[in-house]
């Protein structure tokens, strides 16, 4: 009874300690654990032993016992109930003990759970904050690298943007340039229409009015100085000047032909009446049958001016006349001499600011068709 009351003692010590412990952690805990469990094993072992030889002193008593009296079996029979009261006592003690133990289990095991719970939470903490770092990088960069794509996206845009803009810029300019020379085409147009047809009148027309045209167009291309100086050069030209058109000098040159073989004889200008008559009756006998070689005309083929006389000039001209190449009929006209070169004079003079002003309009309306064809491009 002493021995068990003595291992009884030493289990509650041990819970008594473990209750009153702190908070353990989980090596611990298991280590506490193990302990119980080795204490409990050992008592359990020195309870065996006891009852081992408390049975086996029972047994010698019994046997002794036997061979005595009544007084042994009524000693027998406290001792079987001494026995069965300390049995109860024992089984009371000893669930007294595992009561205990669970208990302490219990709360070790909840604060073994606690202390793993709160372990958890720290390495969750701890693995949220690692993985929120990360992500916080992982974002950042990705947030940088989509800000730089977007920066060079919109850096590009706006570089396509400036582009675009000098583009519409140029068109605007060119499509402002295109009409200002659809004006000069159109000018350069009516102007050599007016060069080109009398329209029934025989006389020669001032361009006073189409020159102040030109100028109200060409002040809208100032940046062209190809078109300033024609346009000077135009005024110096026809300003108040009379300009014959092509079939009035066509005209005019038939009456010129015929003065000039009239005189065709006559080299000087002091020259005798004689030399007139003689001239004159020339022109009426002289048979006009020359024939020009287109090939001479138009450059190809090379003649000797020096054989030319004044009736096979006056032939090529009118042969150029014919042609509407009035260019080189100022070429031939230009050989004349003498009195023929003076009474056509007048009529080159004419004839050369005709040309003059149809050329300036021919350099305008490739100007404008510059214009045009680069709008177009």
């Amino acid at each position: 009874m002493l021995a068990k009351k003595a291992l009884f003692a030493a289990a509650v010590g041990s819970g008594t300690a473990l209750l009153t412990g702190t908070v353990l952690y989980a090596f611990e805990l298991n280590q506490l654990t193990n302990d119980a469990q080795s204490q409990i094993q050992s008592l359990t072992k020195q309870i065996q032993a006891q009852e081992r030889n408390e049975s086996k002193i029972l047994n010698q008593f019994l046997d002794h016992q036997k061979k005595g009296d009544e007084s042994v079996t009524k000693l027998s029979e406290e001792i079987a109930r001494a026995r069965t009261d300390l049995e109860m006592a024992y089984l009371k003690k000893e669930g007294a003990i595992r009561d205990v133990l669970e208990q302490d289990f219990k709360r070790s095991l909840k604060l073994l759970t606690a202390a793993h719970t709160e372990h958890l939470h720290d390495q969750l903490k701890a693995q949220y904050d690692s993985l929120n770092e990360q992500f916080k990088t992982i974002l950042d960069s990705q947030i940088n690298q989509h800000k730089n794509k977007y920066c060079e996206q919109l850096k590009e845009s706006i570089f396509k943007l400036h582009e675009i803009e000098k583009v519409i810029e140029t068109r605007k300019e060119l499509d402002e340039q295109e009409v200002k020379s659809r004006r000069l085409w159109i000018l350069c147009q009516a102007l050599k229409d007016t060069l080109k047809n009398s329209f029934g009148s025989q006389e020669p027309k001032k361009l006073n009015q189409e020159i102040q045209s030109f100028k109200r167009v060409a002040s809208d291309l100032a940046e062209n100085s190809l078109i300033q100086n024609v346009l000077s050069s135009l005024i110096k030209t026809a300003n108040n000047t009379p300009v014959y058109c092509e079939d009035t000098l066509i005209e005019r040159f038939k009456k010129v032909d015929r003065l000039c073989r009239r005189v065709a004889l006559v080299k000087q200008e002091n020259a005798s009446i004689t030399q007139y008559l003689l001239s004159y009756l020339q022109s009426k006998f002289v048979i006009d049958n020359f024939k020009v070689d287109p090939e001479e005309v138009n450059g190809i083929k090379a003649v000797d001016i020096n054989r030319f006389n004044t009736f096979s000039i006056l032939a090529r001209i009118n042969y150029c006349l014919d042609k509407k190449q009035f260019e080189q009929g100022l070429r031939y006209a230009n050989l004349l001499k003498g009195a023929p070169g003076r009474v056509a004079a007048e009529w080159i003079k004419d004839l050369r600011t005709h040309l003059e002003v149809r050329q300036a309009a021919d350099i305008l309306e490739s100007e404008a068709a510059i214009y045009t064809i680069r709008s177009i491009n």
